[in-house]
């Protein structure tokens, strides 16, 4: 219970103020998280790419060690502060990225490389019809996330129920 006599550590910062902390705070947890999935998770790889953390265990320890610390001194923060956890919607993380990737792939085309030099004349016979295949799908996948509820109320909500 909140007293004259003993404020809440909240009411010292401002809207603005406590929204910067509020970021900070979230943007550093989200790291440390990351950081902790990459020392326990086996190599990551795609058709592109391979990921792996290369730490020795001794390392690895003392970073799993930091990051604790770490969490836990969010968690402490959060709690002074009255913060609670915020829903969040992934849809809008993958539309994001998908539309750049829309972007991105719209314009793979082999006119497109001639400003990085010389472009051979089988070039787009190889490249355009791949590209623009991406492209759409990229496209669809963009208009699927962007169908998906606009707030989340209830994080256990089924996935496209409207909550707006």
């Amino acid at each position: 219970m909140e007293t004259s006599n003993n404020p809440r550590p909240a009411q010292y910062f401002n809207e603005n103020q406590i929204r910067r902390v509020r970021i900070i705070l979230q943007h550093f947890e989200e790291d440390l998280r990351l950081a902790l999935h990459w020392l326990d998770r086996n190599p990551d790889e795609g058709y592109l790419y391979r990921r792996k953390l290369v730490l020795s265990e001794d390392l690895r320890e003392k970073a799993r060690q930091s990051i604790l610390q770490g969490l836990e001194e969010v968690r402490r923060l959060a709690e002074t502060l009255d913060f609670e956890p915020e829903s969040e919607n992934a849809a809008r993380i993958i539309l994001g990225h998908l539309s750049i990737d829309w972007e991105n792939l719209s314009g793979l085309h082999a006119r497109d490389l001639k400003g990085f030099g010389a472009v051979h004349p089988n070039l787009p016979h190889i490249l355009d019809e791949p590209a623009e295949r991406l492209s759409q799908i990229a496209m669809e996948l963009t208009h699927l996330f962007i169908r998906g509820p606009i707030e989340i109320n209830d994080p256990d909500s089924s996935p496209g129920q409207e909550t707006r």
